[in-house]
C-alpha cells in the first residue's frame, strides 16, 4: 500500500507537475487556496479532475489580514508577505495530513524560482516553521536539497527527484509535453500583493481601518478615491464590475446612475457625497442624475455636475 501523502496545488503547471513525478510513489490527496486577494480558478479544480487528485479547498478570511499586517519575515517591493504565506499553507497543509494521516507534503516549488520565498535558506526555514522538517518532498529541484525523511527511508529515490532551478520553464514545459499535460495556469500575473497599485490600495485601506472581508472584495475592482473628508469612493469601470460592487454593497451606500446606464459606485459614508456625486458626473456619460441608495433600501435622487479631470486625479488611490 502507497504511503499516503498531501500535495500544495494551485492549478499552475509547477504543482501539476509535482503531482504527476509522484503520483506512482504516494496515494496523494491535495489542498487549493483562496484567500481575500486571490480566488481559486475553476480551471485548477478541472485539472486536478484531470490528474485524479482529491482536492481540499480551504479559504483563508480574516486571519489573512494579520499576515499582512505583521509578516514575521517582511515583505517584498509591493505588500506580499510571500515566506510569511507559504509557511501558513504548509502549516493548513498539515492539519489536513494529519487529518488524512498522510505523514508527507508534496509541494511544485522550485529552487531560487521565487526570490522572496524559495532560495534554500528559506525553504528550510518554512519547513522548521510550519513543524514540517523532513516531511516535504519538492520533486522538481529535489537532486539539489538535502535527503528528505522519505529519500532516507526508501520511499522515493533521488533518481526520480529533479534538479531544475532558477525561473526559466524550460524543463517544466517539456515534461508537461511528455506528460501531455494542458490546462494548467500562467504564472504571468504573478501575485496580486507584489503590484504596486493593489499594494497601495491595501495600505490606504489600513491607514483609515477598512481593512475587512466585505471591502477587500472591492481593492482589485474599479477606481478608488480618498475623497477630502477621508469617505472611500470606489468606481466601477464597466459592467462586470457594477455587478461585483452591487452584489457585495453590504453596509456600503451605493451610487446608482438614473435613467441611463453607466458606472455604480460604492461609497463609504456621506461625508463626501457631493464630491462623490461630481466624480460620477465625470464618469458617466449619458446622465447627471443619481440614486443614491443605503444599506437600509431607502433612496434618494440627486443631480451633480462633472468634476474636472485635475481634482479627480488628485484623490485616486
Amino acid at each position: 500500500m502507497k504511503q499516503k501523502a498531501v500535495i500544495l496545488f494551485s492549478g499552475g503547471l509547477d504543482s501539476a507537475l509535482a503531482a504527476k513525478l509522484t503520483e506512482d510513489i504516494f496515494d496523494l490527496s491535495g489542498v487549493v487556496f483562496s484567500t481575500p486577494f486571490s480566488r481559486v480558478k475553476q480551471e485548477a479544480f478541472a485539472l486536478a479532475e484531470k490528474l485524479s487528485l482529491k482536492l481540499r479547498h480551504i479559504v483563508f478570511g480574516e486571519e489573512y489580514f494579520e499576515l499582512i499586517l505583521n509578516p514575521k519575515f517582511g515583505t517584498g517591493k509591493g505588500i506580499n508577505p510571500c515566506l510569511d504565506c507559504h509557511i501558513m499553507m504548509l502549516k493548513k497543509a498539515k492539519e489536513y495530513a494529519d487529518e488524512t494521516g498522510a505523514e508527507f507534503i508534496i509541494t511544485g516549488e522550485v529552487l531560487s524560482q521565487r526570490m522572496m520565498s524559495q532560495k534554500s535558506g528559506d525553504l528550510l526555514k518554512a519547513e522548521k516553521e510550519s513543524a514540517l522538517e523532513g516531511k516535504i518532498i519538492r520533486p522538481l529541484s529535489g537532486a539539489l536539497l538535502p535527503p528528505t525523511e522519505a529519500e532516507i527511508r526508501g520511499l522515493i529515490k533521488r533518481k526520480e527527484l529533479l534538479s531544475v532551478s532558477g525561473k526559466s520553464r524550460k524543463t517544466q514545459l517539456a515534461l508537461a509535453a511528455k506528460y501531455a499535460l494542458s490546462g494548467f495556469g500562467t504564472p504571468a500575473g504573478g501575485c496580486v500583493l507584489t503590484d504596486k497599485i493593489f499594494s497601495k490600495r491595501i495600505k490606504d485601506a489600513v491607514e483609515h481601518g477598512e481593512l475587512d472581508l466585505l471591502r477587500s472584495r472591492h481593492l482589485m475592482t474599479g477606481r478608488h478615491f480618498r475623497l477630502a473628508k477621508g469617505s472611500k469612493l470606489v468606481v466601477a469601470r464597466k459592467d462586470s464590475e457594477n455587478t461585483l460592487l452591487a452584489d457585495n454593497a453590504g453596509w456600503l451606500i451605493r451610487i446608482i446612475p438614473s435613467g441611463a446606464p453607466g458606472p455604480e459606485a460604492l461609497l463609504s459614508d456621506m461625508r463626501d457625497i457631493d464630491q462623490a456625486l461630481s466624480i460620477m458626473a465625470r464618469y458617466s456619460k449619458k446622465t447627471r442624475e443619481f440614486i443614491i441608495r443605503s444599506a437600509d433600501g431607502a433612496e434618494v435622487v440627486r443631480k451633480a455636475e462633472a468634476a474636472d479631470e485635475e481634482s479627480v486625479r488628485k484623490y485616486l488611490v
